[in-house]
């Protein structure tokens, strides 16, 4: 081998260790960056949790609350006979009009069971807003998963409220 020959191999090897040696640099890069996310990804989990467990008593009482206050499922139209009581005497009390109150299918999820109720009223709008108030207080299970609240256009002192009531229950286990 010539000393030409020599320095070309000298050169080519030279240049196959540098590329050689770019390519592992990046993909040690690359590794170094994911175990650095999985790191991450991990202290915000162990905080997380760290915080969840430090809040254990507090969701510990609210679901002891919760499992003593929340009434039990007995039949579907129980349940759709007390939502609908509950609905008129409270719109009754705060003089809002019923147009229309109309069951729908009930929303079960695992344990729970709600009855559900479409209705649509009409009253001025403290009426309507200290109507709305007195259903969602705590002790009573009930939610609102829609509304709408629109002017009336007979009546410009009152409002039209259509809303979606849901009366949950927890299901026992007989």
């Amino acid at each position: 081998m010539t000393s030409r020959e020599r320095t070309l191999a000298l050169g080519f090897v030279s240049i196959l260790v540098a590329g050689g040696t770019l390519l592992a640099a990046l993909k040690l890069k690359a590794w170094k960056q994911s175990v650095d996310d999985a790191e991450y990804e991990l202290s915000l989990l162990r905080t997380e949790t760290e915080e969840l467990m430090s809040q254990k008593d507090l969701w510990i009482k609210r679901a002891d609350w919760i499992g003593g206050k929340q009434p039990a499922f007995t039949t579907r139209r129980d349940a759709d006979t007390e939502l609908n009581k509950i609905i008129q005497d409270s719109m009754t009390t705060r003089n809002v009009e019923v147009i229309q109150n109309q069951p729908s299918d009930p929303t079960e999820l695992p344990g729970l069971f709600a009855a559900t109720t479409m209705v649509q009223g009409r009253a001025d709008f403290i009426s309507t807003m200290g109507w709305i108030y007195d259903l969602q207080q705590p002790g009573s299970f009930i939610s609102i998963p829609s509304i709408a609240i629109t002017p009336n256009d007979e009546d410009t002192a009152k409002v039209n409220v259509s809303l979606v009531l849901q009366k949950w229950y927890r299901k026992t286990d007989s």
